[in-house]
């Protein structure tokens, strides 16, 4: 039984996490708090100070992350809600209608296998929920969903609909630099009347970044400029460090497992404060944004 990203897990006492990556520790699953005696869980920071607080026992440190993170011994996972094989129920009324053409619009037209997750998933959604989807990446996903977009059936956040976003979950972005990359995501954006977002995994990639890793540092500031745009989850960007001089010769991406930080421009220069920066043992540099006091500002 594989545990991907986006997946959800019961746990005995009743709370639901969500899965975080695709790689785990032997029968272990690394995943965060989303729901607890009916409370959402939305930004990092506040699902780590959860964990930290109430499930400090789950707290371990995971040599191929880096950190420490929530890791949940499968024994005491109740029930195992995956992604990819699940499709939106009809009692969802309208809202399950138009997340099932959702996932056949994306089969038919990138054949892309997609499931459903978020609340949807797990079976806490409203009729006002978004459609959160996980799809499968193809070679050709990420220029099918734009010629979606071009063609209109995957249309813009409105203005309105970005600005709810932004003041419920934003987290490491201030409001200029959140809505600049917004504006042209193709994986997130509105299917007729519903708010959508689109998870593309590719489980190998993820190796690109996985340590176990040498050294391990945050760092109090960092210039660097994209080499490689990426729209999967996670969202691994080749990158060449301008300011500190320090990873002359190495190659260095910037990784994050939040859909905030993918489709980030080629070219775009970034100012990062607070990241945590890894050294691989083949000498590869991986820096993550996925800390709640990681600020990313977006210079150009």
């Amino acid at each position: 039984m594989s545990f991907l990203e986006g997946d959800c897990v019961e746990l005995h006492d009743g709370s639901i996490w969500i899965v975080k990556g695709c790689h785990h520790p032997v029968n272990k699953v690394i995943a965060l708090p989303r729901l607890l005696d009916g409370y959402k869980v939305k930004r990092l920071g506040e699902a780590l100070r959860v964990a930290y607080r109430y499930y400090r026992h789950f707290i371990h440190y995971v040599d191929f992350i880096g950190r420490y993170v929530p890791v949940i011994p499968r024994t005491l996972i109740k029930k195992h809600l995956s992604a990819l094989r699940t499709r939106c129920s009809e009692d969802a009324g309208i809202l399950g209608r138009l997340c099932n053409e959702l996932i056949d619009l994306l089969h038919m037209r990138c054949g892309l296998k997609c499931g459903v997750t978020g609340s949807l998933l797990y079976g806490s959604y409203s009729r006002n929920s978004d459609i959160d989807l996980v799809c499968m990446d193809t070679d050709s996903a990420y220029k099918c969903l734009m010629k979606l977009r071009k063609e209109g059936l995957l249309q813009k956040l409105s203005l309105n609909e970005f600005v709810v976003e932004y003041f419920q979950v934003s987290e490491g972005l201030d409001f200029r630099n959140h809505l600049k990359l917004v504006q042209n995501r193709v994986t997130q954006g509105r299917y007729k009347t519903r708010k959508y977002t689109l998870r593309i995994i590719n489980p190998e990639r993820e190796y690109l970044v996985l340590g176990p890793y040498v050294f391990e540092r945050y760092t109090d500031m960092l210039i660097a400029k994209v080499v490689s745009s990426d729209y999967r989850t996670p969202s691994i960007y080749a990158v060449n460090v301008l300011k500190p001089n320090i990873t002359v010769g190495r190659k260095v991406f910037i990784v994050s497992y939040r859909v905030r930080f993918t489709e980030i421009p080629e070219n775009s220069v970034l100012l990062l404060s607070n990241a945590l920066m890894a050294l691989r043992i083949d000498g590869t540099v991986v820096i993550s944004l996925d800390d709640p006091y990681t600020y990313v500002k977006i210079l150009t």
